[in-house]
């Protein structure tokens, strides 16, 4: 009795030393996170929630979602500490204390209009609807507007929601409704699809003249055919030059470390599934020196980055004469590789580009109802081989690719419109 006690206790401190050493070695808090995003209906919305979810399953992490006006109020959760993470407009004054984690898509302006010979001379005098005091947009027209021939004061900025100025602007409140958003925003699609409703020219002469005024913006266009309007038809009917800049996921600088890491790491090896959720995340990427990000890199960030990068001393015991001739055979190999490498991929997106396009100019004057089904399969399958491909890494995730992919979105919208006419017209003729 005495043996079977003591083999009894013996087992039950064996098991409370494993659990205990468990909870001490290898169970890893849970971190919790809130993450600042937009108004609700947004991209910025819309984003934030996949990625809380990429966060979730990657690391166990509890992640709060939290909505806001935009960029503006995100700013300021992060430097008040409300905020842990957030998106922030690259453009966008900010504190030196913020950091960057990953460049997450490209925004460009788009100023609307009532009037389609409207002009950016047009402009003078009038009241321009900019966003919610909260967002991004006030902060980039208004610091560009003088850089288009637009005088500071010679126009009155109304701070509301996207909303709020489409209404206003179709009841002749406002000149004109201006947002920096990616090519593709579902609102802006639904205000264009009115047909009331227009894009403003910028013009590439004052988009070059804006980007040299004001930092971290760049000359960009919204592609031709970007936002379907009617079935089997589509704006605008040429690309028309803008202004753009970039999404980034930022934290404070006060942000551990290797948390950071963690966060880069769960953020970037989940973009295929971030990009199934929304189209435009595939263009997510590492920050490099060579772009104008206003934010720098978070070191922890900067760690997982060079996280493959070897050890000098332990690759590198070679003479010297040895490296070096070496780095130079390597770089001019890597060079010639990386640019047969791209020029491939890009070859192969042309290619669909251009089956993408005779299909929306199929569509386009469609006269064949029997011939709409086969065109809604090619587009299936093109979608199914750039998604096999991008994830293969056989395509780039660049901006040619969320160019596509908003052309792809194009052709399916409009297969759809030519779909529901084709059998309201069938309809229609039965009753009669």
């Amino acid at each position: 009795m005495t043996n079977f006690r003591i083999y009894a206790l013996s087992t039950l401190f064996g098991i409370l030393f494993v659990i205990s050493s468990y909870f001490l070695f290898f169970n890893e808090e849970k971190k919790s996170w809130i993450i600042g995003g937009g108004e609700e209906g947004g991209l910025y919305d819309a984003s934030v929630s996949a990625i809380s979810k990429v966060l979730k399953n990657k690391n166990g992490w509890n992640v709060e979602v939290r909505r806001t006006s935009g960029s503006v109020e995100n700013m300021k959760g992060l430097n008040e500490g409300s905020l842990d993470l957030c998106l922030l407009q690259n453009d966008l004054p900010g504190s030196e204390k913020i950091r960057s984690i990953a460049t997450i898509y490209e925004e460009v302006l788009h100023i609307i209009v009532k009037d389609k010979n409207a002009s950016l001379a047009s402009l003078v005098g009038k009241n321009i609807s900019t966003g919610k005091s909260g967002g991004g947009t006030y902060s980039l027209v208004s610091a560009i507007f003088p850089s288009l021939g637009i005088k500071e004061g010679s126009v009155t900025w109304k701070k509301e929601s996207l909303k709020e100025g489409l209404s206003n602007l179709r009841q002749g409140k406002r000149k004109a409704v201006c947002i920096v958003t990616s090519i593709g925003n579902q609102m802006v699609a639904s205000a264009l699809a009115g047909g009331d409703l227009h894009l403003l020219e910028i013009g590439e002469g004052m988009s070059s003249a804006a980007t040299r005024s004001y930092p971290f913006t760049q000359s960009s266009f919204i592609p031709q055919n970007s936002y379907p309007v009617s079935p089997g038809i589509a704006i605008p009917k040429a690309k028309i030059t803008t202004v753009g800049t970039c999404v980034v996921l930022a934290c404070h600088d006060e942000l551990d470390e290797s948390d950071t890491y963690k966060l880069a790491s769960a953020i970037h090896e989940g973009r295929v599934s971030l990009t199934r959720q929304i189209p435009v995340l595939s263009t997510i990427s590492h920050i490099g020196d060579n772009q104008k990000i206003q934010f720098p890199v978070h070191e922890g960030a900067r760690k997982y980055l060079l996280r493959d990068e070897p050890n000098f001393l332990q690759n590198w015991a070679e003479p010297l004469a040895l490296i070096l001739s070496a780095i130079v055979i390597a770089w001019a190999v890597g060079v010639a590789l990386r640019e047969f490498l791209v020029q491939r991929r890009k070859d192969s997106l042309d290619v669909y580009f251009e089956q993408l396009g005779l299909l929306i100019t199929e569509l386009v004057d469609l006269k064949d109802s029997n011939r709409l089904q086969a065109i809604k399969i090619e587009i299936h399958k093109i979608r199914q081989e750039t998604t096999q491909k991008l994830v293969a890494e056989q395509l780039l995730a660049n901006e040619s690719f969320i160019i596509f992919q908003n052309q792809l979105l194009t052709a399916q919208r409009m297969a759809n419109d030519c779909t529901s006419f084709a059998e309201k017209k069938d309809s229609q003729s039965l009753e009669s």
